[in-house]
């Protein structure tokens, strides 16, 4: 015989009760009446437990005051940055009681605010009464949380969610970072900035002021200067080194915006040398779809680097988006070969910043192996992996490595190249590193990256070339442009002075078009995909 005192209690696993006698007479008590008694409390406790009744909720059997809130949640949609919009909340008792609301108040977002209301204030059965809410933007997005305290359920707070989208101006300048690279003395070369306005709401610059030796802006709009969304305006400002040595300008600008000062930085050597050399790279493209993989070693003395390459990170965006928006960009330092922060596309919000946190995080054992890295990385791709979604089939794969040390993989580098080639044959690799084979100022040769970039037909800079935005531009065009029979030059070259080399012989069926200051292929004479065009020039001085 099963024990009854067990049998009569919950059970613990389903939330209800085993009854005495559920399975026939065999577990019953005598005494009928009492057994009767016994059964019912019984199933009374397990009624409770079973439809789980909270003693702290009101019933309509309760004297008590039920608060209603309609809606339950305010969302103000889009809303001009200097414009209010207003909400209106009902505030309700659907209980038997009055209900006494004793507080309001805004506990996040002080761009939210509501109308006063004489507190206590009490609600009668049935009746309702407004509470006008109030949203002035101060970001792209807002959120805070409305509090009522009353008497509902013994004094309990009740919370309503607040959200608003502000539509305000932005201001970005582009490149910024500008850099002029190695300007004769005596020259003078013309910077230009385009200023867009990629916000929602029109765009006003009310101060413009430029500081920095040998810098000067020409023709200086009329201020205030109005920019409607999705416009652009340009800005020229001069360069002239009055000797030889690194120069620094900052141009500083008043906006309505969210930032109200914005920044641009230019940088430019004073050389006494004339000559200039454009690289180039030819595309394989066209591309709908581009996935890019920078590897960074993480090595203390890389850190200028590092901000180097965040600091531009914006501009090569900025440039990708000139041949595709369907990209994903992810950057690996970590020995187990999964990506830092997120894998960022064209719909992340402040990427740039998300960005410089990925390229400044992590390392190992294998910092300055970035092949083995690389090779890992794109090995972690398939659903459940770290990297999933990333090198698409479909996609065009490029990888950039960046580094001030050759690469230390434990095998060789074609060992790498090769297993990447025959899974991604759509890949290229190229570098960014120090000088083969002499080095430069602060790195050692970059072998093994050198060497993995030319076998791609991918580019490779040095690290210690201060014109990081013509490398971050012939980057974004590698990775997603078609191949082209014009090169257009950094600087106006003097023209008989134009010397061009692809894939290090002479080449001679070209044109120079001083329109578009570029060097002109013949249609039979295009370089193929791939390959590395070199245009040497004297560069044309404007005050001479």
């Amino acid at each position: 015989m099963a024990d009854v005192t067990a049998m009569a209690a919950p059970n613990q696993e389903t939330g209800c009760c085993s009854h005495p006698g559920a399975g026939g007479n065999e577990g019953m008590v005598h005494h009928g009446q009492w057994t009767l008694l016994l059964v019912s409390l019984l199933a009374a406790a397990c009624q409770q437990t079973e439809y789980g009744v909270n003693e702290e909720t009101p019933t309509t059997e309760d004297v008590a005051p039920i608060l209603t809130v309609d809606p339950p949640e305010l969302g103000f949609g889009q809303v001009m940055h200097d414009q209010r919009a207003s909400e209106t909340l009902t505030l309700g008792n659907s209980g038997n009681a009055t209900l006494e609301i004793s507080g309001i108040s805004i506990q996040r977002g002080e761009c939210f605010s509501f109308s006063s209301l004489s507190l206590p204030l009490t609600i009668a059965p049935g009746q309702t009464t407004t509470l006008e809410v109030t949203y002035l933007p101060a970001s792209e997005y807002d959120e805070g949380v409305l509090e009522i305290s009353s008497n509902y359920l013994g004094g309990s707070l009740t919370d309503v969610e607040l959200t608003g989208l502000g539509m305000f101006p932005i201001l970005e300048v582009h490149p910024n970072p500008y850099n002029y690279g190695y300007v004769p003395i005596s020259c003078t070369f013309d910077g230009i900035l385009d200023l867009d306005n990629v916000g929602q709401a029109p765009l006003i610059i009310s101060e413009m002021l430029h500081q920095g030796v040998g810098f000067q802006l020409v023709d200086t709009p009329d201020l205030p200067l109005t920019i409607q969304p999705g416009q652009q305006e340009q800005l020229t400002v001069a360069f002239s080194p009055p000797e030889v040595g690194d120069y620094s300008g900052m141009l500083w600008m008043t906006t309505n915006g969210i930032s109200q000062q914005v920044t641009a930085t230019q940088t430019a050597t004073g050389a006494e040398y004339q000559e200039y050399m454009d690289e180039f790279w030819q595309p394989d493209g066209p591309w709908e779809k581009v996935d890019i993989l920078f590897y960074v070693d993480q090595s203390g003395s890389m850190r200028n680097d590092q901000k180097n390459l965040a600091s531009n990170f914006d501009q090569f965006t900025y440039f990708l988006e000139d041949y595709l928006d369907d990209y994903q960009i992810m950057v690996v330092t970590n020995d187990d070969g999964c990506h830092n922060e997120v894998i960022i596309t064209a719909d992340y919000d402040y990427a740039d910043l998300i960005f410089s946190q990925a390229v400044s995080e992590g390392g190992g054992q294998y910092t300055e192996a970035g092949l083995l890295l690389t090779h890992k990385a794109v090995g972690l791709v398939d659903e459940g992996e770290c990297n999933e979604g990333f090198a698409r089939e479909d996609a065009k794969l490029m990888i950039v490595l960046l580094s001030d040390e050759p690469d230390q993989s434990p095998a060789s580098w074609d060992t790498y190249v090769e297993s990447i080639m025959d899974t991604y044959p759509q890949a290229t690799m190229s570098a960014i590193a120090g000088d083969v084979p002499g080095g430069c100022a602060t790195a050692v040769p970059g072998t093994g990256y050198y060497e993995a970039a030319n076998a791609t037909g991918g580019a490779f800079f040095s690290i210690c070339d201060s014109n990081w935005g013509t490398n971050i531009r012939t980057l974004a065009q590698l990775s997603a442009g078609s191949p082209t029979d014009t090169f257009q030059l950094t600087y106006e070259p003097v023209e008989d002075s134009v010397q061009v080399q692809v894939d290090g012989e002479s080449a001679w069926d070209w044109t120079f078009d001083t329109e578009q200051n570029a060097v002109v292929f013949d249609s039979d004479a295009v370089p193929d995909s791939g390959s590395h065009i070199e245009i040497t020039y004297d560069l044309y001085c404007s005050s001479t």
